[in-house]
């Protein structure tokens, strides 16, 4: 079996004494079972519940020059900032759209739902232009999820919606490039 690996940049810190510059380390991040793994360079190693995690949002850098996009995961009173690309300088964020694709996928990826009136799992897919979506997957096939807001379980509704913003902020510079 071959495995992909992909390498991010890491700072964690406590809410209580937050940096003012966080430092960054190298790492490679997996997803086991229902514990989020950063192996750090040189060593060492942060281990997080997949379940501990309390939100994901985008957040902009300043202190790099130009300002660079990350993702800040809160859990409880620590917060683990990610970012991803191999010029210090940038980002890359389809590193980041695949770590995000990871992450939901432990977080909602099998949760029953019922749309309307099929009921089924959810799964997070990667579309063809490079965006995620949510499905649902039913004994008829897999449905698009049209409105979170049918979903009872708050807590995977949450889940939903910010993994929708966060594709939103990642797409936000890459219109702006076009442009």
């Amino acid at each position: 079996m071959i495995s992909l690996v992909m390498w991010v940049d890491v700072a964690i810190y406590s809410t209580h004494n937050p940096p003012k510059l966080p430092k960054f380390r190298r790492a490679r991040f997996e997803i086991n079972g229902e514990t989020l793994i950063f192996h750090l360079r040189p060593s060492g190693k942060i281990e997080v519940k997949v379940k501990e995690i309390d939100r994901v949002e985008g957040v902009l850098l300043h202190f790099f020059d130009p300002p660079r996009k990350a993702l800040k995961i809160d859990i409880g009173d620590r917060v683990v900032l990610v970012s991803a690309g191999k010029n210090p300088l940038a980002y890359d964020s389809d590193i980041l759209l695949k770590f995000i694709h990871s992450l939901y996928s432990a977080l909602i990826d099998g949760v029953v739902v019922k749309e309307g009136n099929i009921k089924g799992s959810l799964r997070v897919i990667r579309t063809r232009d490079n965006t995620l979506e949510v499905i649902v997957v039913s004994d008829s096939g897999p449905v698009h999820l049209k409105n979170e807001l049918n979903i009872e379980n708050f807590k995977v509704r949450e889940r939903i919606e910010e993994l929708r913003s966060l594709v939103e902020f990642l797409k936000e510079d890459e219109q702006g490039q076009e442009q």
